[in-house]
């Protein structure tokens, strides 16, 4: 199994996890003797967005577990009797369970290509018409979501990872959005989706975990909000080799109330290896300057002071 036994329960993936319509109109195919009929169906775009050229296919691993998830448990007793409540015949639903549970002939054919184009089949499903067309939701579903954050990283890297005339390094993306997502599983999947289109992090640790791919992040607005300065720009204010001088010194109380004071060397002090500096909570020209300023006396005695931060050694 896939991302999705690391995400969601059976229950949660179960066959119920469909349109309705899939129940209804599979219900006329078992009056009409046809629910074992061989169907094929494919899934394909309409049209790439913004016209971006090209679509990534990313969710073929959640539709072969969902395909298998459905094998293995069929609806539970739960869902049978939730579904006959609905106006469905007990002989119906227990026949979908029966067939789903006697491992159907399901076939799921995939390009070995990772690109696919408008109106070009990504993926192929065939087997019986009743379960081809309940499976066609929650497979569109996968596949909406996986691609689209495939698609739009791949996108973004092919940008990112241009050579410029001014020489400037390449950019490197992360996946920032576990507060945006609307709900945790999705963020884990835009996590995933995103590493599949070429992001190298993300700042979800559960995600970063589960996915083998860096974990990574900045420091936050309240981090600034809650020291005295974002950067102390006062005639005698320590700077960071100051800062350094008083850990090698010993001078541990000093140290404390100048890092309380100055949020930006305070964080460059906790992370000189790898910080990252917001420069938005006030104002962004203002916040890139005080970054620079950081950034020039780290370089200045870096060499000197070359030593894990203070408690972390």
């Amino acid at each position: 199994m896939g991302y999705l036994a690391d995400l969601y329960t059976p229950e949660q993936t179960s066959p119920t996890m469909t349109d309705r319509y899939h129940f209804t109109t599979g219900f006329g195919y078992w009056l009409e003797g046809r629910f074992m009929n061989k169907a094929v169906a494919n899934l394909f775009a309409r049209k790439e967005a913004e016209g971006g050229g090209y679509i990534v296919e990313a969710g073929i691993e959640a539709i072969i577990d969902t395909v298998k998830r459905w094998k293995n448990y069929g609806l539970t007793a739960e869902d049978r009797e939730w579904l006959h409540n609905n106006g469905y015949p007990r002989e119906y639903v227990d026949y979908v369970h029966e067939v789903l549970i006697n491992d159907p002939p399901i076939q799921i054919d995939v390009s070995s290509k990772r690109l696919f184009f408008p109106q070009e089949p990504a993926v192929r499903l065939v087997g019986p018409i009743g379960l081809i067309k309940m499976l066609e939701s929650v497979n569109l579903c996968h596949e909406n979501g996986q691609n689209a954050y495939a698609t739009h990283a791949a996108r973004l890297m092919d940008v990112l990872t241009e050579d410029v005339e001014s020489g400037a390094p390449k950019g490197s993306p992360s996946v920032q959005g576990l507060r945006r997502g609307p709900g945790l599983g999705a963020a884990i999947e835009a996590s995933r989706g995103m590493a599949y289109g070429g992001y190298p992090s993300t700042s979800t640790g559960r995600a970063a975990e589960m996915l083998g791919i860096t974990f990574a992040g900045t420091m936050d607005h309240a981090w600034v909000q809650t020291h005295t300065h974002q950067l102390n720009k006062a005639k005698n204010a320590p700077t960071m080799r100051d800062l350094f001088l008083m850990e090698q010194e010993g001078r541990f109380d000093e140290l404390r109330e100048a890092l309380k004071d100055d949020a930006f060397r305070s964080y460059a002090y906790a992370n000189r290896e790898k910080g990252i500096l917001l420069t938005d909570t006030y104002e962004t020209i203002e916040g890139i300057e005080d970054a620079i300023t950081v950034i020039q006396e780290l370089r200045e005695c870096g060499r000197e002071f070359n030593q894990p931060a203070w408690g972390q050694g």
